[in-house]
Formats: C-alpha cells, structure tokens, sequence
C-alpha cells in the first residue's frame, strides 16, 4: 500500500539548502514532488544573496522560500530550514542530489515499524561520464563506526526525527568541513541509526562544485572534527582509532601535504600494525594515477 493512502501519516519537513544552482534545484524539487509519501512540507533556503527566490520562479509545491541576505553556508542554510520545520521528521536534499520516488516512503514505513528516530539510505554516486556507483552500506551503525569514517554518507540519504535536533543540537557552522559527519556522530551517541540498505539517493559528483573540492576546507574540517570528537576517540578500540587516522591521513596525502599524511598513517599503523598493507596499496594506486596523467 502506498503511502499516499496513509490517514495518520506524520509530516516530513524536507528542506533543500541553495546556491545559484537554478537548473539543479529544479531537478532536486521534482524529485521530491514525484515522492510517493505525500504528507510534505518542503522548505527551499536560498544563500545566495544576489538573486533572491521569489514565489514565481519555483513550483507551487514550495511550501516555504527563505532568502538569506548575506551568505552563510550550507549548513547555516540547513539549520534555518530545521528552525522554520513543523514536520514531525526532518529530511535534508543537497540541491544538486534527488531522490528515488520511494525514499520517504520507505524510510517513515521503517520509522514507524522499528520506532527508530534516526534512518539512512543506500545512495548511487553519478560520476562525470554518467557511470553509477552504488554505495555500500553498514546495517547497523554505533558511534565507534562513525569515529572511524562517515559511514552513513551525505545528508540527503538522512531521515531524523524533529525532536533528536533538540537533544544533541543542529550542524555545527563552526566546521569549515564534516558538519554532516559530526551530526552523524552526535545522534549516534544518543540514539539509534537504521539503514535501508537500497540506494534511494542519486549523489550528483559531475562538475558538482562542491565544498569537498575545497581542500583546505577539507583538512581543516577534518582536523577540528578529530579535536572535537577527541574524548570518543581515546575511549574507543584501538581498530578504530586506526581507521579514523587512516581516513584522515587520506585525505592530507590526496591534498598533497605528505608530511601531514605520513605522520597520521603512522598512527594508524601503529594502533593496527595490519592496516600497512591497506596504506602502501593506496598510495601505490595514487602514484600510479600521477603517473598515467
């Protein structure tokens, strides 16, 4: 039974944050109006101060349009959409992201059967030659996972009651970088996440413009991220601590600040002595793709 036939169906408040991407966000919102759950209000924040959203530009599906007069990023623009939800759940859509019709669909059916606060989604990743990359994805997810890399993903994939926001708080707009990761880990210290293992999400990766392309973001995101979380680590096993430093040390040597990686696959090798093997097999594959350039 779909679920547009549901009499007590709890609102999801969807909220799509923008950023002078007109054509994409276009096909973000048509994916959301094509959902086959209904019960919807979707918010649209725009940052990009220079070209306000007006009512007429945007389809009347469009519960809500805010405008930021200054631009604050995109999760500055998230939170607005979180402050100005009167769903019951909260589901977030990166405006150059869609979704599968089903996504909601089936992550409220699971919401409500496993009374599970906090769900997630596999997700296809579409590369620059349109090739589709389907994600894997862990079933069960606890804090000690998520301290080692972002094992969830994207925020698009995410599904969180409105009430988990007020216990572990919003997307910390301090981090340059890894505010989806650090929310991912805060929810995870307080509730429990469920997986859809499908992919309901299409990650767009082609000529994105993306904050990820943005190394020194990245890196410093990534360091504060390792600060923030630091008591959860020095409490964690030590398997964990290795993958967290190798997962950042990746990101260092693919910026090419090699001093910085080495140093952190050290640690990581040094908390998991068979993690070598992995770290030589990157950083042979990356010299070889240097090389082939």
């Amino acid at each position: 039974m779909s679920c547009k036939s549901f009499s007590n169906s709890p609102k999801i408040s969807v909220v799509i944050p923008t950023y002078n991407r007109p054509k994409k966000l276009e096909r973000a919102i048509e994916s959301v109006e094509k959902q086959t759950y209904n019960n919807i209000q979707l918010i649209v924040v725009n940052d990009y101060p220079e070209d306000k959203l007006k009512r007429s530009n945007l389809p009347p599906f469009v519960d809500k349009i805010i405008n930021h007069n200054s631009n604050q990023g995109a999760s500055a623009a998230r939170n607005c959409g979180i402050k100005h939800a009167g769903g019951e759940y909260i589901a977030f859509l990166d405006d150059d992201d869609e979704w599968c019709e089903q996504k909601l669909e089936k992550q409220i059916k699971t919401a409500i059967s496993t009374e599970c606060l906090a769900i997630y989604c596999g997700y296809k990743t579409k590369r620059e030659s349109g090739k589709l990359e389907s994600s894997k994805q862990k079933q069960e997810v606890q804090v000690r996972d998520l301290l080692a890399y972002n094992c969830i993903g994207t925020t698009s994939v995410a599904l969180i009651k409105a009430e988990v926001f007020e216990d572990v708080g919003n997307f910390d707009t301090e981090l340059p970088s890894c505010q989806d990761w650090d929310l991912w880990i805060r929810v995870a210290t307080e509730y429990k996440w469920k997986c859809i293992n499908e992919p309901l999400v299409i990650y767009h990766a082609e000529n994105s413009n993306r904050i990820s392309e943005n190394q020194s973001d990245v890196l410093i995101g990534h360091r504060m991220l390792m600060i923030k979380h630091s008591e959860l680590l020095v409490d964690t096993d030590r398997t964990t601590k290795s993958r967290h430093y190798y997962t950042v040390g990746k990101k260092y040597y693919l910026a090419e600040e090699q001093c910085t990686a080495s140093k952190l696959f050290f640690k990581s090798i040094r908390f998991f002595p068979p993690i070598l093997i992995k770290t030589v097999l990157f950083v042979l594959n990356q010299e070889r793709k240097k090389n082939n350039r």
